[in-house]
C-alpha cells in the first residue's frame, strides 16, 4: 500500500458522524479509502474499477453497488471520464486544502 502524498486529512465531524451512523460498514471502508486517495485541493480520485476492486479485495460488482450507494447518499459524485478510468469526487466529508472548516469563524470575535 502506498503512502498518500500529504501527511494529514481534515474531515468534517457532522458528515463523518452521518457516514458512520447511516452507511453500511463496507460503504464506510470504501469511502475512507477514497478520501485517503483523493486530491487535497479538489477531492477527486482517479482510478480504475480493477484497481479499486483489487485494493479492497472485493468483486467489481460489489464495488460498483457500493459506489452507487455512496453517490445516492451524497458522499460521492461520479465525474464523466473515458473508460476504463473512473473519476470520483469526495463530497462534503473532506475539507479541501485551503478551505476553512464550517466550525471555524472567518473573522475573530470579541471576547
Amino acid at each position: 500500500m502506498s503512502t498518500p502524498p500529504f501527511a494529514h486529512l481534515t474531515l468534517r465531524r457532522r458528515e463523518l458522524h452521518d457516514a458512520l451512523t447511516n452507511l453500511r460498514p463496507l460503504d464506510v471502508v470504501v469511502l475512507l479509502l477514497l478520501v485517503v486517495r483523493s486530491h487535497p485541493r479538489n477531492g477527486r480520485v482517479w482510478t480504475t474499477m480493477e484497481r479499486l476492486s483489487a485494493e479492497l479485495g472485493l468483486s467489481g460488482t460489489l464495488v460498483t453497488d457500493t459506489l452507487d450507494r455512496l453517490v445516492d447518499q451524497g458522499f460521492l459524485a461520479k465525474i464523466p471520464s473515458k473508460a476504463p478510468l473512473l473519476s470520483l469526487e469526495v463530497g462534503p466529508l473532506l475539507v479541501r486544502e485551503g478551505e476553512a472548516p464550517d466550525n471555524i469563524p472567518l473573522e475573530p470575535t470579541a471576547v
